[in-house]
């Protein structure tokens, strides 16, 4: 084969092979000024070793408190409870209105394609803010929990339009699950002391019924008063 017989079919076809190039250079400018650019931020949870209250007090293994702790943590971020509870934070703060998560910005700001092409510019259509429950499952499907399977290592990431509020959003993410383990605690304490209150209830009753039988021995016997070591 030499040259001359590649040169030839290239020759013969070049018109082919420019309207296959233009098409292709046209298709991806296109798609590249109609695209919505995506930004992604991920945040980084070390789940602690620890027994906790129970642990401590009533001596449960920390090898079977350990075994599902990081699956058991992923859960709870997964979970819609805690969505719910990013997306009021996300209600409540200052920059709410700057949000596109929550359907409160973007809605006016011209795409690339239209800032180059004015003339290409279409009418707004009626906006209809989404109710709290499409924001939850639009919170759930723009972020991702992975961990790695022999590590206490948790990653979150989450996705918007712009770098700023990918951040924003994976921030609230965390502050939401420090404010969860943190009422989960309470709730940790309050129930160990309710059961330490009951348990010490139980053991003053047994010491009244004590002393009550240690009165009834002293009066049958005529015991006036006992030594310290028979007390």
């Amino acid at each position: 084969i030499n040259l001359r017989e590649i040169i030839w079919p290239l020759r013969r076809s070049w018109g082919l092979i420019l309207i296959s190039f233009f098409s292709v250079v046209l298709t991806v400018t296109f798609l590249t000024l109609t695209s919505k650019p995506v930004y992604e931020a991920s945040a980084i949870l070390s789940i602690r070793e620890g027994q906790g209250l129970q642990g401590d007090l009533f001596g449960v293994p920390n090898a079977l408190l350990q075994k599902y702790r990081v699956k058991n943590e992923v859960a709870v971020l997964k979970s819609r409870k805690l969505a719910a509870s990013v997306i009021r934070k996300l209600e409540e703060s200052t920059y709410k209105d700057s949000l596109s998560i929550l359907g409160n910005s973007l809605q006016n700001t011209p795409s690339l394609r239209e800032k180059i092409f004015p003339f290409l510019k279409k009418k707004k259509k009626a906006f209809n803010k989404p109710s709290f429950q499409e924001v939850i499952e639009k919170f759930r499907g723009q972020t991702k929990v992975s961990y790695g399977r022999d590590t206490d290592i948790i990653e979150l990431k989450g996705r918007a339009p712009t770098p700023w509020e990918a951040a924003y959003i994976v921030n609230t993410w965390v502050s939401a699950y420090q404010d969860y383990n943190l009422s989960d605690t309470r709730g940790e304490v309050v129930q160990t002391k309710n059961f330490l209150k009951a348990k010490l209830q139980e053991v003053e009753k047994k010491l009244t019924v004590s002393e009550e039988r240690l009165a009834e021995y002293k009066k049958q016997k005529k015991v006036v008063s006992l030594s310290t070591e028979t007390e």
